[in-house]
């Protein structure tokens, strides 16, 4: 450094000195000196919680980029992930959610049902593990775009592989919130119930590669919340789920949208019945039709356009 003329300047940590109305290094404060600092963490949290960043800390207006950029947690969107065998009662209780949030109404919703996504968005793919691997990352990335956009992503794939399930996880994580229900209802229910017939086609070696008989479904390790749906009315336990998503994000439903003037259409996306609720506050008074667009174009372009989509199976 000496040969080219450059003195390196090193970089201190500063605090402010609030009785004198100025900013000096931490090693240089004298004992019992009153001083104040806002440590990484606590910059989080005060983000987290939407409380304002002290006048002293930075400028106002970085201040208001790092709320941009880091919204409290009553206004970031999150994801439900559940999982289990088929026939653990998924699909019942992600709609159940559903039906909560809406009627909640201050965030938009999306239900991503696993059949709905192997018909729309996963229809090329098949049951081998690597096929199932991608379908649930498919899954993952529609539920991080929602979560980014401020909304609500309700997921209801088997998803049997851990590590597929982590990989959404950490994706998502990094967007909003992440809460993982396991459906841990037993085989011999599931079995029981087998309202499609996939159980008994499975046994008599009719259906390959299915979960639970010829293809294994690893326990989730990390799940928020771990439920067996049999013998329990699915109106109580979508009443807890609900409960501990309250719970956890405690104020995320103070602010109720006013949804006053939005409209609501019913249409056919390619030939198959869906139930679509849109609103655009810009521009309620528009009917809107959709029945030429693609399924996967649509739900790309409601996600970024629309404040509310939500997409269920009827």
């Amino acid at each position: 450094m000496e040969e080219i003329g450059i003195k390196m300047v090193p970089f201190k940590f500063l605090v402010y000195l609030p009785d004198e109305n100025r900013y000096i290094p931490i090693d240089e404060i004298e004992k019992d000196t009153n001083y104040k600092t806002v440590s990484g963490t606590e910059l989080r949290d005060l983000l987290d919680k939407g409380k304002d960043i002290p006048s002293w800390f930075t400028y106002s207006e970085v201040a208001n980029e790092l709320q941009k950029s880091r919204p409290p947690v009553s206004k970031r969107g999150f994801t439900v992930f559940f999982t289990g065998l088929s026939g653990s009662g998924k699909s019942t209780l992600a709609n159940g959610l559903l039906v909560k949030l809406l009627e909640q109404g201050s965030r938009p919703v999306t239900l991503l049902d696993g059949d709905i996504i192997r018909t729309h968005l996963s229809s090329e793919l098949g049951f081998s593990k690597e096929h199932r691997s991608i379908n649930v990352k498919r899954i993952g990335y529609v539920a991080s775009e929602i979560t980014k956009n401020g909304g609500i992503a309700v997921c209801a794939p088997i998803a049997p592989y851990e590590s597929d399930r982590n990989y959404n996880r950490k994706l998502i994580s990094k967007l909003g919130g992440y809460i993982e229900v396991h459906v841990a209802t037993s085989l011999e229910k599931c079995e029981e119930r087998d309202v499609k017939g996939l159980y008994k086609l499975a046994r008599e070696g009719k259906l390959k590669e299915f979960t639970g008989i010829s293809d294994p479904y690893e326990d989730p390790i990390k799940a928020e919340l771990k439920i067996d749906s049999s013998g329990v009315e699915p109106e109580k336990l979508v009443e807890k789920i609900y409960n501990y998503i309250s719970n956890k994000y405690e104020t995320i439903y103070d602010d109720k949208k006013d949804n006053a003037g939005v409209k609501f259409s019913r249409m056919d996306l390619i030939g198959i019945p869906h139930q679509i609720i849109i609103g655009n506050k810009s521009k309620s008074d528009n009917e809107i039709e959709y029945k030429n667009i693609s399924y996967l174009l649509f739900v790309g372009w409601a996600i970024k356009h629309l404040s509310i989509m939500t997409i269920v199976n009827s």
